[in-house]
């Protein structure tokens, strides 16, 4: 923990002095202008399908769901380019089996600043989910990160470090513990604009952290992400789809606890207050989102628990 301490300080002091750097260049040179006041926001609706394996996973609890999300983000750019976001989010699965993924829902917010080639900012917020459906496994979770994108031509990088902790909700013990805490996550995505109007995004995410089954013990995963989407005729609606990869890891007494989670999906997506092809919206509005942290909560609270 100590070197992972040390990392986190390390990255909080480069993007610090990175931000510095940056303010004094733009002020030096007057390299970007004043935009106007503008606000800004997408809503979207996604469904697919999710396949469980690994030995944790056993007859108690369901392989294969159904399952069917949606998400809300708004914000404003204000005239001396910072940012403020806030995104609500949620999902639902047809299961309803002990130790399985039923539901979960999220809120958060993003602060950043905007530079000609740069956006750093911070993001923090409150996830919650239910594993076993009857309430009595549910579990509550706050985060805050820090994030950064880089913009090329046809790329834009973003990445993203933060804590993951909290116990609060319901199960054996009481304090919905089960599911991951006290954890450093991280990310790295990178989107490119095969055309102006066609996308596609590549991420990993991880964390390392705890839960408390009666006695504390490691766990870590992560998910590795592959998406697309593509604009409908320069209009506000687009179409999506992706597949993700999840793995879930703890060693308690002897052989290794491990989960693996298969999702697909495809939804639909439209924004408004922007104008323009997908590429033109992400070098005039901020394009924030999260790391699957519903996920991450229901799998190590419910099959890895």
């Amino acid at each position: 923990m100590r070197k992972l301490t040390q990392i986190i300080v390390a990255s909080v002091v480069s993007i610090l002095i990175s931000v510095s750097a940056l303010h004094a260049a733009d002020m030096a040179d007057g390299s970007y202008g004043m935009p106007t006041r503008v606000s800004f926001g997408e809503v979207e609706a996604r469904a697919g399908g999710t396949w469980l394996g690994g030995n944790e996973v056993d007859g108690g609890e369901d392989e294969q769901m159904l399952f069917g999300g949606a998400a809300l983000r708004a914000g404003m750019v204000f005239e001396n380019r910072w940012i403020v976001q806030g995104d609500v989010f949620g999902e639902l699965t047809d299961s309803r089996d002990d130790d399985s993924y039923v539901y979960g829902i999220g809120v958060a917010a993003h602060i950043a600043r905007r530079f000609d080639a740069y956006l750093l900012g911070v993001f923090g917020g409150y996830v919650h989910t239910d594993q076993d459906g009857d309430d009595t496994d549910t579990s509550g979770r706050v985060f805050a990160g820090l994030e950064a994108q880089r913009y090329f031509d046809d790329v834009t990088l973003y990445g993203q470090l933060g804590w993951l902790g909290g116990e609060w909700g319901s199960d054996a013990n009481g304090k919905g513990d089960d599911s991951v805490s006290r954890a450093i996550m991280a990310r790295a995505m990178f989107r490119y604009f095969v055309n102006p109007s066609t996308r596609l995004d590549a991420s990993a995410a991880g964390f390392y952290g705890y839960r408390d089954t009666g006695f504390e013990s490691d766990t870590r995963g992560g998910s590795l992400t592959a998406a697309i989407e593509h604009q409908l005729h320069d209009s506000a609606l687009s179409v999506f789809s992706g597949y993700e990869l999840g793995y879930y890891f703890e060693r308690q007494e002897g052989e290794p606890e491990e989960v693996f989670e298969h999702s697909i999906w495809a939804g639909l997506k439209y924004r408004f207050g922007v104008d323009g092809t997908l590429k033109q919206q992400d070098m005039d509005r901020p394009n924030l989102d999260l790391p699957p942290l519903l996920r991450w909560l229901a799998q190590t609270g419910g099959p890895l628990g």
